[in-house]
């Protein structure tokens, strides 16, 4: 039965191929150049999404959904919707959708949060950098920020089944990096300041979670 319907995948696959062909050979043509290219990754995505139905692999997901979002890129800039480093915004945020979309199917792939967050963050800092949008002091901000952020996330979804408490660690400690990086923009010294605020981040830390520990269980502990 697999066989039969991978048969039909391709079967459509080499059929809507000859009939662009068919229609370029006629006079008229409506993929050229980099059209092309959106369109054999907008099959080739479909194929995969048939792949990922058939088997329920995770990873299919993910390239069937970054090949998808890489297609309407594609299409975008050759349509001049996007120009420029735009173009590479997007496709880290292609690669973040791939990663998010293997979460929103399957619930406890929780981990997908994690690079489709990080990814998400690269994005937004090439994209506020090809608008101009920030002043370049300020990148490193997003960025420790941004990367806390899936971290903070796994630590508000932690149950009794997912025993995420442990993302509160990273989640600190990055959101203390970007709390330090603002500092450093009006001129504290970072290095000064870096090991007292990893102390009381710490020591906050662990008061917490005793505190938790001391009345009602805290899931995921």
């Amino acid at each position: 039965m697999a066989q039969s319907r991978n048969h039909i995948a391709g079967g459509v696959f080499l059929i809507t191929v000859g009939i662009v062909l068919f229609f370029n050979e006629l006079g008229y043509p409506f993929l050229e150049g980099a059209m092309w290219g959106a369109f054999v990754l907008f099959v080739l995505s479909m194929i995969t999404f048939w792949g990922f139905f058939q088997d329920r692999a995770p990873w299919k997901v993910i390239l069937g959904t970054f090949l998808l979002f890489l297609s309407a890129t594609v299409f975008a800039e050759r349509m001049g919707y996007i120009y420029g480093d735009y173009t590479g915004s997007l496709v880290l945020w292609s690669l973040s959708a791939a990663f998010l979309s293997v979460f929103l199917i399957k619930r406890d792939q929780w981990w997908a949060i994690i690079p489709g967050g990080i990814l998400f963050t690269l994005g937004l800092i090439v994209a506020l950098e090809a608008g101009w949008y920030i002043n370049e002091d300020f990148i490193p901000v997003v960025l420790f920020f941004g990367i806390s952020f899936p971290f903070w996330v796994l630590y508000f979804m932690r149950n009794e089944i997912n025993k995420l408490a442990w993302a509160i660690w990273p989640a600190a400690l990055l959101s203390l990096f970007a709390v330090m990086m603002f500092g450093k923009v009006y001129y504290w010294d970072f290095e000064d300041f870096f090991f007292p605020g990893l102390l009381i981040v710490i020591g906050g830390l662990l008061i917490f979670r005793s505190l938790k520990k001391g009345g009602k269980p805290d899931p995921g502990l």
